[in-house]
């Protein structure tokens, strides 16, 4: 039995794009917390990155899709290239407060576009996307190295929903199960 059928292809793609994603972000904690060098994080990230990149691509290229399947993993693949590059060079990465912003935008205007379809868990998980990206803002301020309580809690917030919003939903996906509710 499966929540809404069958995923189609694209999706399954979505959803190696969310899984990969979720490793990502699963390494961006530690690597905060100074428990895992930036090196590794970086191998992780440009790995996990390439394969969100293939994911978008081949839903654009291969099942001729556009929007959100195309343009998220896309977008999110070369941001986490470009990361995990840093990291591995170990140079400080600037900017990451702006792209939080601009990610931030642009998870509101992907919500709009699934809660007009009536697409409710995709739109659920965008907005938990947007909350990742508006905590990222604050942990990138050199101010909140000054509050270590609240930077563990938007570290460890962080954590959390790397879980909920994109590792269990891509498992989901990937174990034969649609998100869609058409």
């Amino acid at each position: 039995m499966t929540l809404f059928g069958q995923p189609p292809e694209w999706e399954i793609a979505a959803g190696v794009a969310l899984l990969v994603t979720g490793g990502v972000f699963s390494v961006i904690p530690p690597t905060l917390l100074g428990k895992m060098k930036p090196k590794d994080a970086g191998i992780i990230q440009l790995v996990c990155g390439t394969i969100t990149l293939l994911a978008g691509l081949y839903n654009f290229f291969i099942q001729k899709m556009y929007g959100p399947p195309v343009i998220l993993p896309i977008i999110f693949g070369t941001t986490q290239i470009s990361a995990g590059w840093h990291n591995y060079k170990e140079v400080e990465a600037t900017g990451l407060g702006w792209l939080s912003i601009i990610y931030a935008i642009t998870c509101v205007v992907v919500a709009w576009i699934f809660a007009s379809t009536g697409e409710w868990i995709y739109f659920g998980l965008d907005i938990s996307w947007l909350l990742i990206y508006v905590s990222f803002i604050p942990l990138v301020s050199p101010e909140l190295s000054q509050k270590p309580a609240v930077f563990k809690f938007l570290v460890y917030y962080n954590w959390i929903e790397t879980y909920v919003g994109l590792l269990a939903p891509g498992l989901i996906i990937l174990s034969g199960h649609s998100l869609l509710m058409h």
